[in-house]
């Protein structure tokens, strides 16, 4: 417990230094959903048709829990996360220990608290973290063998999100893998043990109870009747799949993880070359970081749901010691320590990565959107200051949301949706991915550009129509 202290500070001050940042990206939605518990209570957990993504709501619940006690604040939303960030250090700080060798155990440790995404979303209000905390409580207890905490985190995905169905259904793989290949090792006939299983079954009969009892009270479960969700649980034909599969792997490589690739396969390469048989711990790390990566992208890719980076924190967070562990047994001496501080030089540099215009970039899962925050408050001033009326400017996500939604303030202002046509005003920024490359030729070559504001490589900018 005295060596992982020094590795919570890092949480602890993103956190702290992002209290007051508004909601953001796709987390705006539990802000919505949570004002809405707040002012009508439960009713049943059954939410409006236009809230309603299908997903269970108990994040949101939550929030609004947190919100009587303690007050309807960002900063009371935001330390209603550091619980869970915390978890999620310690749980990889367990598994760490376990399977990394003890004189690199702590630079990898601290390595992993920069991943990006991981670090990007402690610095919002994001149920995320709830769910990567639990699906790694319940990995940790699958190797301890610890059955009561293998049932209660299963118990937390499946109330958190209906990704938790596939979370499931990944620790459940796992669990079988390693049945297999202990028995296997001592030479018991048996391929799993029934026992092993059993912690799966109330959280299962839960979630089927869950999603029945939500069938029966709005008639539909998976596809949402809602125009607000519809479009995100389509099927896709071979080319959206294909589109899937590139963005999956882009996903993968992004914000220096492509670093952390090239330096496995040199490794596994060196250790294949030298002959050197991979141990025990090497294929424990690859089930652990392979299966959910391979469960989630089988999830993610037939749908028209967009794929973001944070879908794939679980995996990120596995990898990294992975690559690691994969060092030990292809190189000797400083080198190793030179390699691995190389892969906290990588996590690093994906704070800095910014992709130029017209590139879609992950925002909510790097800190590289934090000048953002400053730059939509100066603009917001300088639109009050002019006396302009919100419902004439038109942008697009994330910036569509009244400021009660977003900064849980009591104002209503609500900017409209991009319409060239119409719109007198545009309010754009460079983390606004859904602007189209012939829209902002457009604005920079037809409209006025009435104010901006620019910081570390981010700009928020307001035109007006000649």
């Amino acid at each position: 417990m005295k060596k992982f202290l020094p590795y919570i500070l890092l949480p602890i001050c993103v956190v702290i230094l992002s209290r007051n940042n508004p909601f953001f990206w796709d987390t705006t939605y539990h802000s919505i959903l949570g004002q809405w518990f707040y002012e009508n209570g439960t009713h049943g957990f059954i939410l409006p048709l236009e809230l309603d993504a299908g997903h269970p709501p108990f994040f949101g619940y939550y929030l609004s829990c947190i919100w009587k006690l303690f007050g309807k604040t960002l900063t009371v939303s935001h330390l209603a996360i550091l619980p869970f960030a915390l978890g999620i250090y310690w749980q990889m700080f367990r598994l760490i220990h376990r399977y990394i060798p003890k004189e690199y155990a702590e630079l990898t440790a601290l390595f992993i608290a920069f991943e990006p995404t991981l670090l990007a979303q402690c610095s919002l209000v994001s149920y995320e973290l709830v769910y990567v905390f639990f699906y790694l409580l319940g990995l940790n207890a699958i190797i301890r063998k610890q059955k009561i905490i293998i049932s209660l985190s299963l118990i937390g995905l499946i109330l958190i999100n209906s990704r938790g169905l596939f979370a499931i259904g990944a620790l459940f793989i796992t669990q079988l893998i390693i049945d297999y290949k202990e028995n296997k090792t001592s030479g018991n006939p048996k391929i799993v043990k029934f026992a092993n299983f059993i912690p799966f079954i109330f959280p299962i009969a839960l979630g089927i109870g869950w999603y029945s009892y939500h069938y029966m009270q709005s008639s539909w479960w998976f596809l949402s009747p809602s125009e607000a969700y519809h479009g995100q649980r389509k099927i896709l034909g071979l080319g959206g799949i294909l589109r899937n599969v590139v963005i999956i792997i882009w996903r993968c490589l992004d914000f220096g993880r492509i670093g952390l690739w090239i330096l496995l396969l040199i490794s596994i390469y060196r250790t294949y070359i030298k002959k050197i048989y991979l141990d025990n711990n090497f294929q424990r790390l690859l089930i652990y970081c392979s299966v959910p990566l391979i469960v989630f992208s089988l999830a993610f890719i037939p749908f028209s749901n967009p794929i973001g980076h944070r879908y794939y924190l679980v995996f990120y967070l596995l990898f990294v010691p992975f690559v690691i562990y994969s060092f030990t047994s292809a190189y000797q001496g400083k080198l190793k320590y030179i390699l691995i501080s190389a892969v906290g030089v990588l996590l690093l540099s994906g704070h800095f990565w910014l992709y130029p215009p017209g590139i879609a970039m992950g925002w909510d899962s790097t800190l590289a959107h934090i000048p953002y925050f400053e730059l939509r408050k100066a603009m917001i001033n300088h639109i009050k200051k002019e006396n302009i009326p919100f419902n004439t400017i038109g942008t697009v996500f994330p910036n569509k949301n009244t400021l009660k939604e977003t900064d849980l303030v009591a104002d209503t202002n609500r900017f409209s949706n991009l319409n060239l046509k119409k719109n007198q005003y545009v309010l754009q920024s460079s983390i606004m991915n859904d602007f189209s490359d012939a829209e902002l030729n457009e604005l920079n070559e037809k409209w006025i550009l009435v104010q901006e504001y620019k910081k570390s490589g981010i700009y928020m900018r307001l035109y007006h129509k000649r």
